[in-house]
């Protein structure tokens, strides 16, 4: 598997929910609810979040849940790639359920101001979490009042008004003045290339955005992530490792509502001096 800057459980940790006898959140989550530091971190222990409105139906036990601004999923089946749409957010739901993922998605809603929600274009990773995660997609551009997980029909919990704040003061993020180095590769050579970017947060909330990076030595790609204030401005610096096969090595930074995608060229390989004896 591809290595990442962060690991999925902490991705999905924004803005985590810790339902009854189950356990919480980790401490070293993303993105934030509210009231959280410069960290970008936060526990929600509302208590309303601490306990489910319902018995969970059958085989189907809420863990946790998270507000994200992107969601990192199998690409091919194979490789955790970044998904995100503009002015779109995600809320996702761990689940344990002895079910498999697709029974739990069919069982498993979110409904906000009594409307359902819609699943989002992809879905978490499967095989890096204990847990079955499930995604929605929810509006940026909307405000929301109410909100609950439904199981089976049933209410299982009610979002608190920490969530509901997040979700109705997103992040939104604005990537500029991206590069890469070394200008020029050694031909049939591995090496590292470095991207660097600007990354805005222009919106209301703290966020972390996410990226995937790929160069051309590997089949996958890895993703990158950084934490932002409201306001705020950072420097995303990540590494990938490319090989000087060809004219140009092909660097991409994909993060979902958008990507970039530039290429190196490689030099020419060095030749011997040719030497002549004079007769």
């Amino acid at each position: 598997m591809p290595s990442t800057d962060c690991t999925r459980r902490r991705a999905l940790t924004v803005g985590c929910l810790t339902f009854a006898g189950l356990a919480g959140c980790l401490a070293d989550g993303g993105d934030t609810d509210a009231n959280a530091g410069s960290t970008g971190t936060t526990n929600d222990s509302n208590s309303d979040d601490a306990q489910t409105d319902s018995t969970p139906p059958g085989e189907i036990s809420p863990v946790e849940l998270a507000v994200t601004d992107f969601v990192e999923y199998p690409l091919a089946g194979v490789h955790p790639h970044v998904h995100a749409r503009r002015e779109t957010q995600y809320v996702v739901v761990s689940v344990d359920s002895s079910l498999d993922d697709e029974a739990v998605r069919e069982r498993l809603g979110l409904q906000l101001d009594g409307q359902a929600t819609a699943l989002a274009d992809r879905q978490p990773v499967p095989w890096e979490s204990n847990t079955t995660d499930v995604a929605f997609a929810v509006s940026k551009g909307d405000q929301y009042e109410t909100g609950a997980v439904i199981g089976d029909g049933m209410r299982l919990h009610s979002l608190s008004e920490t969530t509901l704040e997040r979700l109705n003061r997103p992040p939104r993020f604005h990537v500029s003045d991206l590069s890469v180095s070394p200008a020029e590769l050694p031909p049939d050579e591995q090496t590292t290339a470095t991207v660097r970017a600007t990354v805005e947060n222009a919106g209301e909330g703290t966020g972390t955005f996410g990226a995937s990076l790929k160069g051309n030595y590997v089949s996958g790609s890895k993703t990158v992530t950084v934490t932002l204030d409201a306001g705020t401005t950072a420097e995303l610096e990540a590494t990938t490792r490319v090989v000087g096969d060809g004219d140009e090595a092909p660097v991409r930074l994909d993060w979902g509502r958008d990507e970039w995608e530039t290429e190196i060229p490689v030099g020419e390989a060095e030749t011997g001096a040719v030497t002549t004896t004079a007769e």
